[in-house]
């Protein structure tokens, strides 16, 4: 599934909105391990897209546009 997740998104990736929408969809399929794999893929692959993450919020599910 997370392999199907990263597919998506490098697809949404020129448009930021619907990259965050995707990703927040994404939440309720995923494991903690594997969203927290997810979050550390978008980190290195699509820089700049997430705007207010902090990992001392694992809680956290939903993200803004930068």
């Amino acid at each position: 599934m997370i392999d199907y997740i990263k597919e998506i998104l490098t697809k949404v990736s020129f448009d930021n909105a619907l990259f965050i929408k995707e990703l927040n969809k994404s939440r309720r399929w995923l494991s903690n391990d594997e969203w927290d794999n997810l979050i550390l893929w978008v980190e290195l692959h699509h820089k700049g897209k997430l705007a207010h993450y902090e990992r001392s919020n694992p809680k956290q599910k939903h993200f803004e546009t930068a």
